[in-house]
C-alpha cells in the first residue's frame, strides 16, 4: 500500500522523541526520556525513550519497538496508517504502491469502506424520515449538527440486503457489528427502526454504531451498541473526539459526559470541547486518549445515581494519569436539558462555577447525613478517607482535611491521625538506575549482545574470535543467532524478529546497555569475553574435578589427560 521509499524514509525520521510526545509527557533523564507508560497503569515512570537508538522500552510491562510500533500499538492502526500518520507529521510525501497489501489491511480497509457505505445509507433514510426529524427537531437538534455527527436512520423493515450487496460475505458482514445471529444461524440485522449515531474514533474513522429506540414503550434497551469489532472497542472509544480534540487542545480542558445527545447539543450550543464514554465510568484506555489533548477534565454527568456514581469512580483512574479533576453541577438537570431550557450562557455560568471533585464528593457525602451525629462521624470518615488518599499532592491534600475537619467539626489532628494510619496500598518504586542488579556473567553477555547488535565490524570479530558460547540462557543464545545472521543493525533488527519475547528483550538490552564512548569498545568487548571465558573455564573445573572423583584413579590416562586440562584451564583464570 505504501512505496519501499516512503517506507524508508519514515523508519530514517529521527526524532522519535517528537512522534512519542505527543502522547506520553516526556522528562529527560541522562540521554534517555522517561514517562509514565501508555500501555500499563503505572505510578513510577518505567517507559524509556532512546533517541540515540531510536526505540521505546517500557521494563513495566516490556513493551517495546521504534516509533513506527509505538503508533501501530497506541492509535490501534495497521502499519500503513502508522506510516502515513508519521509522514504527515514529519512533513513526508506518501506514495502509495498497491502491489503489497496485508490481509489485515485488506479486511481492515473492506471493512472501513462498508462502515462508511453503511452510515451514509441511514443517513439518506434520515433524510425521507419526516417524522424522525421532528423528533430531533424538538430535542433541539438542528441540521448542522445532523450533519456532523452523520446521524441517520434504521427502518424497522430494514433487512440486510437494503444495507448490503446481494454477494456479501455472511462472515465479514458479521465484523461490522451491525448483525446478530439468529438460533438458527441466521445473520439479522440488530438496529431496526432506531435512530442511528455514528461512532468514529478520534481519527475520524467509522467503526460501529449506536441506535436509539425511539418507541417509548419499547422492551429493549434505549441504546444498543455495535458489538465488539476488529475496529470497534467501546472501552479505547470517546464519542465525538475527532470533533472535540483541537478545541480540547485549544481550551486545555475537556468536559466529560454521558450521552450522546449531551455531546451533540454541547457542540450545538459553542462548547465544542465536550465528548461522551460509551458507557458510565470511564475506562484507563478513555483516559490515556484524552492525556494526549489535555490533562483538565469536568466531569458533567447525569443526576441520577448511574451518573453520580460514575463521578466517583472516574477520580480514582484519573487521579492515577494526574488529571486535574472538577465536576460541574447542573441543579439535577442533564447537560442538555440544561442548554435547552437555559441556554448557552448559563451552561457557561455552571463551568465557571465547578468545583473540585475532592468538594463534590465531600459535599456528596455530608448530605446522606444531614443531621451530621457524632455517630455519623466514623462512617463519614470511612468513605472519605480513601478520597483523600488518592489526592497525593501535600498541599491539596491539607487543604480538604481541613476543610472536613470544620464542616465535621472535629479537630484537623484526629483526621490526620485517621488519614496516617488507614490502609492503603504502598506501590513498590524501582530505581531507575539499580533496576536490575545482575551477576557478572549476564551483564557481560549483554554487552557482548548490545556491541554485534550495533557494530557490524564486532559481529564479523564474533564469528573470527569466538567460538562455542555457553550463553546462560536460551534467550540471549536465540538472540545472538538471529544477529549474526543479518548485517541490519540496532532498531532496525527489531523488525526482524517475529517472536516477541525475542524482540522485547533486544529492545531493553538496547536501552539499558549504554556504551557511548567509541575508545572504550575494545576495552568493553574483551572484558566481557573474558567474563565468559571464565564462566566456562570455572563450569569445565567443576566437571573434570567431578570425573576425576568418578575414575578415583582407576584410569591413570585419563587422570593424567584431565589434571592436564585442569591446569591449563586454571592458568586462563
Amino acid at each position: 500500500m505504501i512505496s519501499a521509499k516512503t517506507v524508508e524514509e519514515v523508519r530514517a525520521y529521527d526524532d522519535i522523541v517528537a512522534v512519542i510526545s505527543d502522547y506520553v509527557q516526556l522528562k529527560k533523564k541522562g540521554r534517555n526520556y522517561l514517562g509514565l507508560c501508555p500501555f500499563h497503569s503505572e505510578k513510577t515512570p518505567s517507559f524509556t525513550v532512546s533517541p540515540d537508538k531510536k526505540i521505546f522500552h517500557c521494563f513495566g510491562c516490556k513493551e517495546s519497538g521504534d516509533h513506527i510500533s509505538f503508533i501501530q500499538k497506541v492509535e490501534n492502526i495497521p502499519f500503513s496508517d502508522a506510516i502515513k500518520q508519521i509522514a504527515q507529521k514529519a512533513g513526508i510525501d506518501v506514495v502509495e504502491d498497491n502491489k503489497k497489501v496485508t490481509k489485515e489491511d485488506e479486511i481492515r480497509l473492506e471493512l472501513e469502506k462498508e462502515m462508511v457505505t453503511i452510515r451514509d445509507t441511514f443517513k439518506n433514510e434520515l433524510a425521507k424520515k419526516q417524522e424522525v426529524l421532528s423528533y430531533l427537531s424538538k430535542r433541539g437538534v438542528n441540521d448542522e449538527s445532523i450533519k456532523t455527527f452523520h446521524l441517520g436512520y434504521c427502518p424497522p423493515y430494514f433487512k440486510l440486503s437494503d444495507l448490503l450487496s446481494a454477494d456479501h460475505n455472511d462472515q465479514f458482514t458479521s465484523m461490522t457489528g451491525i448483525t446478530y445471529k439468529t438460533d438458527d444461524d441466521q445473520l439479522k440485522l440488530r438496529f431496526r427502526g432506531r435512530l442511528m449515531f455514528p461512532i468514529l474514533n478520534h481519527l475520524g474513522k467509522t467503526i460501529g454504531y449506536s441506535g436509539r429506540t425511539l418507541d417509548p414503550e419499547s422492551k429493549y434497551a434505549k441504546y444498543m451498541n455495535s458489538e465488539e469489532t476488529l475496529l470497534f472497542n467501546k472501552r479505547r472509544i470517546l464519542y465525538g473526539l475527532n470533533v472535540a480534540k483541537s478545541e480540547i487542545k485549544r481550551q486545555n480542558a475537556v468536559i466529560l459526559m454521558e450521552g450522546f445527545m449531551d455531546v451533540i447539543m454541547s457542540h450545538q450550543f459553542g462548547f465544542k470541547h465536550a465528548v461522551a464514554t460509551m458507557g458510565t465510568a470511564i475506562t484507563a484506555d478513555q483516559v490515556r486518549l484524552l492525556k494526549r489533548f489535555t490533562s483538565q477534565i469536568y466531569l458533567a454527568m447525569d443526576s441520577d445515581r448511574a451518573g453520580q456514581l460514575a463521578i466517583e469512580r472516574s477520580y480514582e483512574v484519573l487521579k492515577e494519569f494526574e488529571f486535574q479533576v472538577f465536576v460541574i453541577d447542573f441543579n439535577g438537570k442533564d447537560p442538555a436539558d440544561i442548554l435547552i431550557e437555559k441556554g448557552g450562557d448559563y451552561f457557561q455560568s455552571c463551568i465557571d462555577n465547578r468545583i473540585s471533585i475532592i468538594e463534590f464528593l465531600i459535599n456528596r457525602t455530608l448530605t446522606e447525613f444531614p443531621n451530621k451525629r457524632i455517630e455519623d462521624v466514623p462512617i463519614i470518615l470511612e468513605k472519605l478517607i480513601p478520597i483523600l488518599k488518592i489526592e497525593k499532592n501535600p498541599i491539596i491534600q491539607k487543604h480538604y482535611t481541613q476543610l472536613l475537619s470544620s464542616r465535621l467539626n472535629i479537630a484537623e489532628e484526629l483526621l490526620l491521625d485517621k488519614l496516617k494510619k488507614s490502609s492503603y496500598t504502598v506501590y513498590y518504586k524501582r530505581d531507575y538506575n539499580n533496576r536490575n542488579k545482575k551477576n557478572k556473567l549476564t551483564r557481560a553477555e549483554e554487552i557482548v549482545l548490545y556491541i554485534i547488535a550495533t557494530k557490524l565490524e564486532y559481529r564479523k570479530k564474533f564469528d573470527i574470535e569466538v567460538m562455542n558460547v555457553d550463553w546462560s540462557n536460551t534467550t540471549f543464545n536465540e538472540l545472538s543467532q538471529l544477529i549474526l545472521k543479518t548485517e541490519v543493525l540496532s532498531q532496525r533488527l527489531l523488525d526482524g524478529i517475529e517472536n516477541d519475547e525475542l524482540r522485547k528483550e533486544l529492545a531493553r538490552i538496547l536501552i539499558e546497555v549504554d556504551l557511548m564512548e567509541s575508545e572504550s569498545l575494545e576495552q568493553n568487548w574483551r572484558e566481557c569475553l573474558y567474563a565468559i571465558n571464565k564462566h566456562k573455564n570455572k563450569a569445565r573445573i567443576d566437571q573434570i574435578r567431578e570425573e576425576l572423583k568418578a575414575i578415583q584413579g582407576s584410569d591413570n590416562d585419563k587422570s593424567i589427560q584431565l589434571l592436564t586440562e585442569l591446569q591449563q584451564l586454571k592458568k586462563g583464570i
